[in-house]
């Protein structure tokens, strides 16, 4: 059976966008259910989170290069969406912006964090698990 390589190109142009959006709806889906739900994300999984920066930094570097060398300018709103998404996950997801630090890190310095050490709950299992009836 043979592809057709125009269908095959039309489609491949919204992977990106859907990638991006994938990564949004995770975000929201991690503040719900962190926040709302007290659950733990599902980021917080290290190949949860090495898939989500790799998606984010794949999609920017690959429109990045596109943009530079084959001159498509409509790609540098792929390349800031990327960024913008980056940015925003890094600012708002609890895991990666030292809310949620897990209790194995290395103790931080104090000023760094602002939360008292009656509030650091733990979670003894994987994602979307509840917090154990321990505090730290």
């Amino acid at each position: 059976m043979m592809l057709n390589r125009r269908k095959l190109n039309g489609a491949a142009r919204f992977a990106p966008p859907a990638a991006l959006g994938a990564v949004c709806a995770l975000l929201l889906f991690d503040l719900l259910a962190f926040w709302a739900l007290q659950r733990r994300p599902l980021a917080s999984v290290d190949g949860m989170e090495t898939a989500i920066w790799a998606v984010l930094w794949g999609t920017a570097v690959t429109a990045g290069l596109r943009w530079l060398v084959m001159r498509e300018s409509r790609l540098r709103k792929q390349v800031a969406a990327s960024l913008l998404v980056m940015i925003a996950f890094s600012a708002l997801h609890p895991w990666h912006n030292g809310y949620a630090v897990p209790a194995e890190m290395a103790v931080r310095a104090d000023g760094q964090r602002s939360v008292p050490a009656d509030a650091v709950v733990v979670f003894e299992h994987g994602p979307l698990s509840a917090a154990s009836e321990s505090r730290w």
